[in-house]
């Protein structure tokens, strides 16, 4: 990535004793950055851009980590702190080694049909299992594409980007109670 690191971001991240190391992603909603503490454990820092719908888009990245926060599950990544820089938010979350099911779709391509039987059967009853725990928390996710699941390098999976994620119809109240979501 050829962006410049954000000297606000990296003072802010300061506080929580964290050095941002390079930036790894960025969306039209947000930019990630790998960052490290002072012992070398890597963290990931998602910190919203400049938006022309600034009020919308910033509810939604908070509602994105408030409900990360509330779901726990080995499939699902982990979230941290939060904060703000320069008047846009951040979180703090798990950085996850690896690289996306669209990367490894790729790679498909060069083994026999019984070999991708075999990786594809591992992997959705991983991304099922996931998708089972979110829907019994009452939510749907409203974007699960091969781009928002990771691969790590033991195997597993981490669904993230809960940007549009929303409370199923049937527990609308449930979530109202808890102060998650205003509908």
């Amino acid at each position: 990535m050829s962006h410049m690191l954000p000297l606000s971001l990296q003072k802010d991240l300061k506080k929580f004793h964290l050095n941002i190391l390079q930036e790894i992603g960025r969306g039209g909603m947000a930019c990630i950055y790998e960052v490290a503490n002072r012992r070398g454990e890597k963290f990931a820092v998602k910190w919203m851009l400049d938006h022309e719908k600034k009020e919308e888009a910033q509810e939604r990245f908070l509602r994105e980590h408030q409900t990360l926060s509330l779901l726990v599950h080995e499939s699902i990544l982990h979230v941290y702190q939060q904060g703000f820089s320069n008047n846009r938010p951040f979180f703090i979350m798990e950085y996850v080694e690896g690289h996306t099911l669209h990367e490894e779709i790729v790679t498909w391509e060069e083994i026999s049909d019984t070999e991708r039987f075999k990786k594809i059967h591992r992997l959705l009853e991983k991304i099922a299992f996931a998708l089972h725990y979110i829907h019994s928390q009452g939510l749907v996710h409203r974007d699960i594409t091969p781009n928002n699941i990771m691969i790590t390098k033991d195997g597993g999976i981490r669904i993230m980007d809960f940007g549009w994620c929303t409370v199923s119809c049937y527990r609308r109240r449930t979530f109202r109670r808890r102060g998650v979501f205003s509908l």
